[in-house]
């Protein structure tokens, strides 16, 4: 696998995909007791908020950087909080619900990934 330097933008994607899919799966019921937690301790809340919009600035400078064509700043940070927001609930639908008309997609882990990663590749990438 390339550097973190030179990783196109979707070899970074898929990366952290792979990355943060393993994550949830291993701590899927301490995150939905966080999950929990948060609507009753507004700290936690904000804390969430804070480490979030971190990430999302990272992810937003990057997409500048490197898609094709400007999109205007609103309407890019909009497709990364909602991509954030979608992610983690198809990931509680797999590993924390154990919806039946999803858990097979984490049956083939690599399939999980590249779609998911090439939905995130899509809405933040290309153009349109």
């Amino acid at each position: 696998m390339p550097s973190a330097a030179r990783r196109s933008p979707l070899e970074a994607i898929i990366a952290t995909n792979r990355y943060y899919i393993d994550y949830f799966e291993k701590n899927a019921v301490f995150m939905e007791r966080v999950r929990e937690l948060r609507e009753t301790l507004p700290e936690l809340m904000a804390e969430k908020q804070r480490v979030n919009r971190r990430w999302a600035e990272r992810v937003l400078a990057h997409a500048v950087r490197h898609r094709p064509s400007p999109l205007d700043p609103a309407r890019l940070k909009l497709r990364v909080f909602a991509m954030e927001c979608m992610v983690d609930d198809v990931l509680r639908e797999i590993f924390v619900i154990r919806n039946p008309d999803i858990i097979e997609a984490a049956t083939d882990r690599e399939m999980l990934i590249q779609e998911l990663s090439t939905i995130w590749f899509k809405a933040l990438y290309e153009v349109g």
